[in-house]
């Protein structure tokens, strides 16, 4: 399974089979048979659901991308108070990092698990850079949204999370 995991703060790849490739990923996350085992049937018709939904997920990411181009609009252009800016964009990034994984989008997951951990760093006022650091989250999502990356996003996901991981490490050196 190409997955993103965390270990140390850091992200590690894992190398094997893309886990959204998989059409049986839900039946391997439940037990099957005995008495208080789901059916087949039961897991054939979710996992049809989840399938479903993955096409309404990528349509909410987009959404969820103009959100966060907007406050980070508002942030950069002192139109709102930092704090708010700032929990707005978490909420909105902690709720794409739950709902990527969940739809087959591991790589959303994983930009906006390191997005979310970065804002929780930040202190107010806001150090030098740090809008820069999150907009560099946001296009990251672009890319993910524009390319149609799915599960880890391959060797294009890889070098985006190497990517926003090394800006990160430069970013808390300079602060």
């Amino acid at each position: 399974i190409v997955r993103c995991t965390r270990s140390n703060g850091k992200m590690a790849v894992l190398n094997g089979e893309n886990e959204a490739d998989d059409p049986d990923r839900l039946k391997s996350k439940v037990k099957t048979g005995g008495p208080w085992a789901v059916t087949g049937a039961v897991l054939d018709k979710a996992q049809k659901s989840i399938d479903d939904l993955s096409d309404q997920f990528a349509e909410q990411l987009a959404v969820d991308i103009a959100d966060m181009v907007a406050v980070h609009g508002q942030l950069v252009g002192d139109d709102c108070d930092p704090s708010e800016c700032l929990k707005q964009m978490f909420h909105i990034a902690h709720n794409l990092k739950g709902n990527g994984g969940t739809f087959g989008f591991d790589l959303v997951t994983d930009i906006n698990y390191l997005l979310c951990r970065f804002i929780e760093r930040l202190d107010l006022p806001l150090p030098p850079q740090s809008t820069e650091v999150i907009y560099l989250h946001i296009n990251a999502l672009k890319a993910v949204q524009a390319q149609n990356l799915t599960g880890g996003g391959g060797e294009v996901g890889k070098s985006l999370l190497n990517g926003l991981e090394q800006v990160i490490e430069k970013w808390g050196q300079s602060k």
